[in-house]
Order: C-alpha cells, then sequence, then structure tokens
C-alpha cells in the first residue's frame, strides 16, 4: 500500500517545518544500490546538537490477519525520531518516482532537505552498461 501524494507532501512539511523550528541549515541523504540491493547510506543533518527531535509522519502499515489469511494494510500517524522520518520519506519517493532503482545496474543519488526554502532538491543518476557495435570487412 502507498500513501497518497497528499501525505507526501504532509511528511514533507512536517519534517522540513521541525528542521526550521530547531534552526537545521540542512540535511543530506545519500543513496545507492545496484544488483538488487541498496539502501541509504548516509544522513547527515546540518546543525543538530543534543536531543533528537521527533515528527508527525503518516505511513503506511501491513500486518497479516490469520484468520482471514489476508494482509491488512491501513495509513497511521506516528512520531518518530528525524532522521527515521527523513530516510522514510525518501524511501517513499524513491518507490514513488524511480520504483527498482537498486535493481540490475542501480543507482544512487542525494536529497538535501533545505528548511529555508522549504523544499528537497534531488538528484537521481541511473546506473546502465552501454555497448557500441564496430562492424568491420576484412
Amino acid at each position: 500500500m502507498k500513501i497518497n501524494s497528499a501525505s507526501v507532501y504532509a511528511n514533507r512539511d512536517s519534517i522540513l517545518s521541525c528542521m526550521k523550528d530547531k534552526g537545521f541549515s540542512s540535511a543530506r541523504v545519500f543513496y545507492c544500490g545496484s544488483g538488487d540491493s541498496g539502501g541509504i547510506e548516509e544522513i547527515d543533518i546540518e546543525g543538530m546538537t543534543g536531543p533528537e527531535p521527533s515528527v508527525k509522519f503518516i505511513k503506511a502499515e501491513t500486518s497479516w490477519d490469520r484468520e482471514r489469511s489476508a494482509w491488512d494494510e491501513r495509513i497511521v500517524e506516528a512520531s518518530m525520531p528525524l532522521t527515521d522520518a527523513i530516510r522514510e520519506h525518501c524511501y517513499d519517493l524513491l518507490s514513488a518516482r524511480h520504483s527498482g532503482w537498486e535493481n540490475e545496474d542501480g543507482g544512487e543519488g542525494e536529497f538535501i532537505f533545505d528548511p529555508k526554502d522549504g523544499n528537497i532538491n534531488w538528484c537521481h543518476r541511473e546506473f546502465y552498461v552501454e555497448a557500441r557495435t564496430i562492424n568491420h570487412e576484412v
């Protein structure tokens, strides 16, 4: 189950608002993967000292119902540490825009959260093998 776009924007706003309120200047998230595996490698929040704040975050949860032999899906709002919310938000964006980014030759990228401007800049690079064919007659 995927969360809807309104929830994605609400999560973005919640994260950026928390960062701005706490005086954090930016957050950088780097991810990389290939060969059917990969993930977020690094989250760096510029200006964070002391205890990590929590933010409200909307997420999809699934659980197995043994009586019905079926998955239950629901959307819930939870409070979680800022770095966890950032991680989940980046995975939601990756799933929506570049599903399967970690497969085959893979890809990598970087999210920059900018609370001052109220946006997230995202650069995604896809890896691929290129072949050049040269025919010769001898």
